[in-house]
């Protein structure tokens, strides 16, 4: 596929009358009316070849949502959680809170939509050469985790790359009399719900509590739920879960 020189194309609700052409980063998606029941869908991905199905409609034009989507599926299924290894690590003084940005891996899909039901469609990776997997913890019991190595911002400012990354607030409270260095996050992603607004996309906040339960120091981590005004949520065809997790293998 030739370089891509197009604006790309926004998140959001599309009525397909004949063709419709989504440029997204390294990917270019086509759906084109074969005849009145039928459209071709063709993904082509400048690092993963090209992805080709037929689709069947019932109405007269095809109704889709593209929206973003957890970072769970691509290459495969395996975990609902996200490894977040920080270029620079955050120092948290003793008794306090701060809250910072970070940059959550995402996908994205399309979902049929109509007036009786919304279905799934596809799910991709704009860049899958970096679906990788780790294991937070030690062999036999670690936790398995989607991972990206990601910076920190300390204001809320536009800096997530659209289609790859979602922007997060995470909220830090030290409960502890010392302070602490975390500079790694691990946490059940698909806790959360996620939200876009034309390429951009947000998750729920992400809140880190740093106790001391007999005499060990580890954080809680927790999703904080919440309403975007202005921003679609996305719907689910992942199971929105509620895992209790605390990192008690490492923070650094």
């Amino acid at each position: 596929m030739s370089e891509l020189t197009e604006a790309f194309s926004n998140y959001g609700h599309y009525t397909i009358e004949n063709d419709l052409t989504l440029t997204l980063p390294n990917t270019k998606i086509k759906f084109q009316r074969l005849n009145d029941d039928k459209f071709s869908y063709v993904r082509d991905n400048s690092q993963n070849g090209v992805f080709e199905s037929l689709i069947s409609i019932r109405t007269k034009n095809l109704k889709i949502e593209f929206v973003p989507s957890f970072p769970v599926h691509v290459p495969a299924y395996r975990t609902d959680f996200v490894f977040l290894k920080f270029i620079k690590p955050i120092f948290t003084s003793m008794k306090s809170t701060t809250e910072v940005f970070v940059p959550v891996p995402i996908e994205n899909a399309i979902f049929f939509s109509g007036d009786e039901v919304t279905e799934h469609l596809d799910v991709f990776s704009c860049n899958p050469d970096k679906s990788r997997f780790a294991l937070y913890g030690p062999p036999e019991d670690g936790k398995l985790s989607k991972m990206s190595k990601v910076g920190i911002e300390y204001e809320d400012v536009d800096f997530a790359e659209p289609f790859l990354f979602a922007k997060m607030k995470v909220l830090i409270e030290n409960d502890l009399k010392t302070g602490f260095r975390l500079g790694k996050l691990v946490f059940p992603v698909t806790n959360h719900d996620l939200y876009y607004q034309k390429t951009k996309a947000i998750y729920d906040p992400l809140r880190v509590v740093m106790k001391d339960r007999l005499g060990v120091d580890y954080p809680d981590i927790e999703c904080v739920p919440s309403t975007m005004p202005g921003w679609k949520k996305v719907p689910r065809h992942t199971e929105k879960t509620s895992h209790p997790f605390s990192m008690n293998m490492g923070l650094e």
